[in-house]
C-alpha cells in the first residue's frame, strides 16, 4: 500500500494498492473492485421525504480507478455493465466504466456533486441517485478458471 500526495493539497492524493494471488485453487472467483472508504456503501438519505433543503459542506468530484490483472489460468466470466447518469440537468453525475482487454480489467467510477445545497423537492432525486450508486459499487466482477 502507497499514498502519494498526502502533503501537497494542490494534488490529488492517490492510494496504490498491490497484491498478488498465490495459488489460487477456487473455479470461480468473486471480486470486490473497491478497497477501503473508496466505496459508497450506504445512501445517507433513506428518508422516504424532506421538507428542508440538503446541506452538504461541499460539492464533490472523486474518481476511483481499478487495473486489475487476471490471475494466470483465470478468464473473465461477468464485469459489471458500464453506465453513466446525471442528477438533475448539471447538478452532479455518476459514471461508471468497465473495459476488458485479454487479462486487463480496468475499472473507473466518477462521483461529481456540483451544489453544496438541494431544495427540498429534490430530495427525492438525490436518494434515488445515492441508492443506483450504492447499489452499482456492490457489483462484483466475477472470474473463472480457463476451462
Amino acid at each position: 500500500v502507497y499514498i502519494d500526495s498526502l502533503d501537497n493539497f494542490d494534488v490529488e492524493a492517490k492510494l496504490n494498492v498491490q497484491f498478488k494471488l498465490n495459488n489460487a485453487e477456487e473455479d470461480i472467483l468473486y471480486i470486490s473492485p473497491f478497497f477501503g472508504g473508496s466505496r459508497v456503501t450506504e445512501n445517507p438519505f433513506v428518508k422516504a421525504e424532506r421538507f428542508y433543503p440538503v446541506e452538504m459542506p461541499y460539492g464533490k468530484d472523486e474518481t476511483y480507478l481499478l487495473n486489475l490483472e487476471l490471475p494466470a489460468g483465470y478468464v473473465v466470466d461477468e464485469v459489471p455493465k458500464s453506465t453513466r447518469i446525471k442528477l438533475n440537468e448539471n447538478d452532479g453525475m455518476f459514471e461508471y466504466l468497465v473495459q476488458v482487454s485479454g487479462s486487463h480489467i480496468q475499472l473507473r467510477s466518477r462521483l461529481i456533486i456540483n451544489k453544496a445545497t438541494f431544495d427540498a423537492e429534490d430530495y427525492t432525486t438525490l436518494r434515488d441517485f445515492y441508492a443506483f450508486i450504492v447499489k452499482k459499487h456492490a457489483e462484483q466482477i466475477v472470474i473463472k478458471k480457463k476451462s
